[in-house]
């Protein structure tokens, strides 16, 4: 096991996942540093009709917030005192969360990852749009997985995806490799760190059980080798240090033979 990392004293850097409209899952996923799951209530903005975890609810809950500043707060709120990486997870009406939290450059900047279980709803998806683009460029994870196509009473599920989300960004999606279970509509790469996959014969309310294996096909791996292996952002280049030192090396013996 990797031994955590710590930024103050003995308080570990922990990474954190927020759920929204979504059971926290994957504790026992072999992280590589202190993971804190959080689900996302929209508490006093809940609905009062059947299902009282509404989109508006979570727009509400969103809007409470202060603007550009909503990751802090939320991290304030769980009690993080040593944020690493940020996640966040979000099936259904998380959308009208998570659409407007990744329109803001400053929140976004923010998150390293960005889960869209079946959490595409209705058009204006300017958040969304930004998130792929960023990406796409290997700024952050979006994973998209999206259910049967709907029109009425709004557009949802693939058809949402495609038309509200990559065709405005002018994006292409490749085929790729299925992640275990494999969509029936096939999974897709959009640039380096976009991911779509397109789970046709899934119905809507069984999207929570895809969490947990897409957690572990690509938010886990990840996490596991920035915390591992990559340089610290800033920090000195080694590897591309020590081949110029050996071709240094190399050429002064060569000019000594």
């Amino acid at each position: 096991m990797t031994a955590p990392l710590h930024l103050l004293g003995d308080e570990p850097v922990t990474d954190v996942l927020f759920f929204l409209k979504s059971a926290p899952v994957g504790r026992d996923l072999p992280w590589s540093r202190p993971v804190r799951m959080v689900a996302l209530d929209p508490g006093e903005f809940r609905g009062t009709g059947q299902d009282p975890l509404t989109s508006t609810a979570y727009r509400r809950l969103f809007d409470s917030l202060p603007k550009d500043q909503v990751v802090p707060a939320l991290l304030k709120r769980a009690g993080v005192r040593n944020p690493g990486r940020v996640a966040f997870v979000g099936f259904s009406a998380a959308h009208g969360f998570l659409d407007p939290l990744l329109r803001s450059a400053a929140d976004r900047a923010r998150v390293d990852a960005v889960y869209l279980m079946d959490a595409c709803f209705g058009g204006g998806k300017a958040g969304y749009q930004a998130a792929l683009r960023d990406a796409a460029e290997g700024r952050m994870l979006l994973v998209a997985a999206t259910g049967p196509s709907m029109t009425t009473p709004y557009v949802g599920g693939t058809l949402c995806l495609e038309r509200e989300v990559l065709e405005p960004t002018g994006l292409s999606a490749a085929p790729t490799d299925s992640p275990d279970p494999a969509p029936s509509g096939g999974a897709f790469r959009v640039g380096r760190d976009g991911v779509w996959l397109r789970y046709e014969d899934v119905p809507h309310v069984e999207f929570g059980r895809l969490t947990r294996p897409l957690l572990s096909a690509y938010l886990l791996p990840r996490w596991r080798g920035r915390a591992t292996s990559a340089p610290a952002e800033g920090g000195f280049p080694w590897v591309p240090a020590a081949v110029a030192a050996l071709g240094a090396a190399a050429l002064w013996w060569f000019l000594r033979r």
